[in-house]
């Protein structure tokens, strides 16, 4: 099951679904390759399909057609069992909300895909502290996710994402619950920890200013691709 190189490839990927008397498509054969170690914007207006490709290309939901490829892996053919493995074993994910779990400590936060994936306490705690450290947040490892702030409750929000060394991060509008200058810093950190971890990432975002540090935009209108090689001016 372990894709021989970490690129993201999809082809004629449909996405429809009935409303009962209609069939409503929101991706329309759809085919887009992300190469190994690429930072890409996924952009459009609301309704175009962003997060839904977001969600197919993580396996939190399944195609009505087409394919979904991490390497030489059709992630569209897995069971629901090996597509949950891949999931917590290949990708990480960073939400707008950043679901933290409210009576859990950071630490615990962070430690949860590893302790889902099977390790024991002693080696999950190890690597939540390893990663909490890398996000800056060394000092709130035993804070629950209500006392932290908007930014340092992302920022435990990306360190879970990369709990379980992750090859490719999917993003979806990660500073988008934050003010300007705390969302620059968040996607600072998000550059600095693909670059570290050697991360494939798809990053959904309306803001302009994110979009500019990836390396590629690509633009969806009405479930399809409108502009799919846009390189960037800027990667910083």
């Amino acid at each position: 099951m372990q894709p021989e190189r970490v690129a993201v490839r999809t082809s004629g990927l449909t996405k429809s679904y009935s409303t009962g008397v209609a069939t409503l498509t929101v991706l329309d054969q759809l085919s887009l390759q992300i190469e190994p170690g690429e930072r890409v914007a996924l952009v459009g207006e609301s309704g175009a399909g962003k997060t839904t490709l977001l969600y197919l290309l993580g396996g939190l939901d399944r195609p009505t057609n087409g394919s979904i490829y991490f390497g030489s892996t059709d992630i569209s053919q897995l069971d629901g069992d090996a597509l949950a493995e891949f999931r917590n074993r290949y990708l990480g994910f960073v939400w707008q909300q950043w679901s933290l779990l409210g009576e859990f400590t950071a630490l615990e936060n962070v430690a949860m895909p590893l302790r889902i994936r099977g390790e024991n306490i002693q080696t999950a705690a190890r690597v939540a502290e390893e990663r909490l450290d890398e996000v800056g947040l060394s000092a709130r490892l035993h804070h629950r996710a209500g006392e932290l702030s908007g930014g340092e409750q992302q920022r435990v929000a990306i360190a879970r994402a990369l709990a379980s060394s992750p090859r490719v991060l999917l993003a979806d509008e990660p500073t988008g619950n934050l003010d300007g200058r705390t969302g620059d810093r968040i996607m600072s950190l998000l550059v600095e920890m693909q670059e570290r971890h050697q991360l494939t990432s798809v990053i959904v975002t309306h803001n302009p200013e994110v979009a500019r540090r990836c390396h590629r935009v690509v633009t969806l209108k009405d479930g399809r691709l409108v502009a799919a090689t846009m390189e960037s001016k800027s990667y910083v």
